[in-house]
């Protein structure tokens, strides 16, 4: 397979780094979902994005190289997207090279991750015997929130800022709530399924088959487009759906011509917007932010998450939202 539409352009107005962990040449750029320290035993995801179109066309296949202190772990695929778990604390250089159909390099790319242990504390909380209850929450997901999300949820907000930390807890809470409903590998193999269909050229699904989420914080791609913003407009006016959970059927069509007016590299940037996890927890604020504007409007994060009602309303605009009050 040549390179996929998915992994042929950075989005727009975004650099490698603003998706992941990255490295990048004239024409490549490697991604990895997650950024260096990575913890043992937990899966890594990284994407190969080849940004030049002559250079596109020629990619067949792709060598993957995980050398994990001295090691080397080989892979092929035909599209530009690998995993790897790493089995043991150290160094890991993950390498991948673009392959012509005859096997030859066209252009390779590096980077290089350290590997750390998984988290001390919550280990020890995981594995206590002498608690009645759980105190870790749910086990898996709450490694994948503080050994590979807590960086990136970290990152959103300002170091200090009393308020801004109210908002971390709050991302911190719906990403938990999320990862646990939608485990790591449905999440993927949602997205695999979506990639494969703007690969066929069905841009217009990517707004239906995203309806129940997508992603870390399992976004839904028109609420996205209606928070984010360019030339100070969103991407997609921001609708109101009535009340009534069956009236808000009849409103969808016409949101879901809005975002299919989109251009197809707009809708490309958007799932991948909302593929790698930093961006979409960046995503995530940004609906966060925008609901707070229009419905809570000068409330700052600590006033409106202490009030029970608000906190809820708050919450259900998030999940189905934006619903007319």
């Amino acid at each position: 397979m040549a390179v996929r539409r998915t992994e042929s352009r950075l989005p727009d107005g975004l650099q490698a780094s603003d998706l992941g962990q990255a490295a990048t040449t004239a024409n490549l750029a490697l991604v990895s979902y997650f950024s260096s320290p990575v913890a043992v035993t937990r899966p890594q995801t990284y994407v190969l994005f080849v940004t030049d179109s002559a250079l596109a066309g020629r990619v067949a296949s792709y060598q993957w190289t995980f050398t994990l202190n001295g090691t080397a772990h080989g892979r092929t695929s035909d599209i530009g997207q690998q995993g790897f778990t790493p089995t043991a604390e150290g160094q890991l250089q993950v390498s991948v090279q673009a392959r012509d159909s005859g096997g030859q390099a066209l252009g390779t790319v590096s980077l290089t991750q350290q590997v750390f242990p998984l988290n001390p504390e919550l280990e020890s909380l995981i594995t206590s015997t002498t608690a009645n209850a759980p105190v870790a929450g749910h086990p898996e997901t709450t490694r994948e929130l503080i050994n590979d999300l807590r960086l990136w949820i970290d990152q959103q907000v300002t170091p200090g800022n009393t308020d801004d930390g109210r908002l971390n807890r709050l991302l911190l809470s719906i990403a938990y709530a999320e990862c646990l409903h939608v485990p790591p590998a449905r999440r993927e193999a949602h997205l695999d399924y979506i990639a494969d269909l703007l690969e066929a050229g069905r841009f217009d699904d990517l707004v239906s088959e995203g309806e129940e989420g997508l992603g870390i914080c399992q976004l839904r791609p028109r609420t996205l487009a209606m928070s984010l913003e360019r030339n100070n407009q969103p991407w997609i006016p921001w609708t109101l759906l009535p009340a009534d959970p069956v009236q808000r059927l009849r409103v969808l069509p016409s949101i879901y011509m809005e975002f299919n007016n989109l251009s197809q590299n707009d809708i490309v940037d958007l799932y991948n917007r909302l593929r790698f996890p930093r961006t979409n927890l960046r995503g995530c604020q940004q609906v966060l932010l925008r609901i707070r504007r229009e419905f809570f409007n000068g409330q700052t994060w600590t006033a409106l998450l202490q009030q029970p009602g608000a906190a809820s309303e708050f919450l259900t605009q998030f999940n189905e939202g934006p619903i007319r009050p």
